[in-house]
C-alpha cells in the first residue's frame, strides 16, 4: 500500500519524504541543512543592536522579502521584523509605510492602506481617532476638515459624527441644542426637522423622540404639549407625549383634561 501511495505523489512531494524522515523539514532543502534561528532570538538580536541582523535579513530573505526595501522600512518597525514581512507581503512599501504618522501600528498601517487612505489623508485626521474611526470617515467622504470640525466631548463616540453628516447637522447647530439632549436626540431631532430654536422649547419632561412625536404626527408645538406636562407637576399626574397627542386628535378639551387630574389628585388624597 506504501509503494502505491508513494507512485501516486507528486514529484515535489517525493523529494520531501526522505527531508521529512531524517528531521531536516524543507528549511534544510534552502538552508543547506542550517538551522533557522528562532523569531525570538532574532527580534531580540535587533532590539539590542537596533538594526536588521543578518540572522533577521536570512529570516526575511527565506519568506521572500526584498532585502533592500526591509532595509528602507522606518527604524520603528526594527522592534518586530514579523511586521516587515507582513507590510512587504502586503504590497506596502518603504515610501508609504514611512509616510504614516507614528500613532499608527502596522495593523492601522495595513488597513488604511488596503482601504485606499493615504498617509496624507490619515494623517490629517485629529489625533483623537483611531484608523477604524478615519476609514469609517473616508467611506463615506467625510474629509479630516469636517471629522476635525466636531466637537470632541459631544461626539463620543466618534461614530456620531458619521450619522450627524449624514443627516446634514454641523457642530454649530449640534451645540445649539439644550445640554438635556444627547448627542443622539439631537442627530434625530434635527433629521426630523426640529431646530434648537424649537426642540428646546418643549418642557424637559419630553423626551426627542416625544418631542418628534409631537412636531411630526399632530403639529403640537411647546406651548400646547407644555400645558400638559404642567399638570404632572402640580397633579402629580403621568402625562406622556402619546396622551397629549390622544388628547389632541380626539379633541378633548384642555379643562376637561385639567378638570380630571384634579379630581385623581382629590381621590388619590382620600385614599390615603
Amino acid at each position: 500500500m506504501a509503494f502505491f501511495l508513494f507512485n501516486d505523489m507528486k514529484l515535489i512531494d517525493r523529494l520531501k519524504v526522505p527531508i521529512m524522515v531524517a528531521g531536516l523539514g524543507l528549511a534544510g532543502i534552502a538552508g543547506c541543512g542550517k538551522e533557522e534561528k528562532d523569531i525570538s532570538e532574532i527580534k531580540l538580536n535587533v532590539m539590542k543592536e537596533n538594526r536588521l541582523t543578518e540572522d533577521a535579513l536570512g529570516w526575511l530573505k527565506a519568506r521572500n522579502v526584498n532585502i533592500d526595501s526591509a532595509k528602507a522600512y522606518d527604524e520603528r518597525f526594527l522592534q518586530n521584523v514579523e511586521d516587515i514581512a507582513i507590510l512587504f507581503q502586503n504590497g506596502i512599501m518603504p515610501s508609504t509605510v514611512n509616510a504614516y504618522d507614528e500613532r499608527f501600528s502596522v495593523d492601522a498601517i495595513t488597513y488604511l492602506y488596503e482601504n485606499g487612505v493615504s498617509p496624507e489623508i490619515a494623517d490629517a485626521y485629529d489625533k483623537m481617532f483611531n484608523y477604524w474611526d478615519i476609514v469609517r470617515f473616508y467611506r463615506n467622504t467625510i474629509s479630516p476638515e469636517i471629522a476635525n470640525s466636531y466637537d470632541k466631548k459631544l461626539f463620543s463616540p466618534s461614530g456620531f459624527i458619521v450619522d450627524a453628516c449624514n443627516a446634514g447637522l454641523e457642530n454649530k447647530t449640534a451645540l445649539g441644542y439644550n445640554e438635556r439632549f444627547p448627542v443622539s436626540d439631537r442627530v434625530d431631532l434635527y433629521a426630523n426637522n426640529v431646530l434648537p430654536e424649537t426642540a428646546n422649547k418643549y418642557h424637559g419632561t419630553f423626551s426627542g423622540d416625544e418631542i418628534i412625536a409631537l412636531h411630526k404626527r399632530e403639529s403640537i408645538g411647546p406651548g400646547i404639549a407644555n400645558r400638559y406636562a404642567r399638570l404632572n407637576e402640580l397633579y402629580g399626574m403621568r402625562i406622556g407625549a402619546e396622551d397629549v397627542i390622544s388628547f389632541v386628535q380626539n379633541k378633548i378639551p384642555y379643562d376637561v383634561v385639567e378638570k380630571r387630574a384634579k379630581e385623581l389628585m382629590v381621590d388619590e388624597a382620600i385614599v390615603k
